[in-house]
């Protein structure tokens, strides 16, 4: 699990956040023998992704650098 990736995903809810190998396993087997889950994910997903633009994340990066100028 890597911090971008736990921003673009929510486990179990848009996407299968893996922390080991057996659990990579799991997910996989799961997405491709359960095709309502699969359909579930994806249309979660998709919903996720439209809250996400570029003007939203310049905003987010801007206030971002602006609190590390303050000592």
């Amino acid at each position: 699990k890597e911090t971008g990736t736990q921003e673009a995903i929510v486990d179990n809810n848009t996407g299968v956040l893996a922390d080991d190998v057996d659990g990579f396993h799991e997910a996989v087997l799961r997405l491709a023998t359960d095709e309502d889950y699969r359909k579930k994910l994806g249309d979660n997903a998709r919903m996720h992704a439209l809250t996400f633009d570029w003007k939203r994340s310049a905003a987010e990066l801007s206030e971002l650098l602006d609190g590390t100028n303050q000592v």
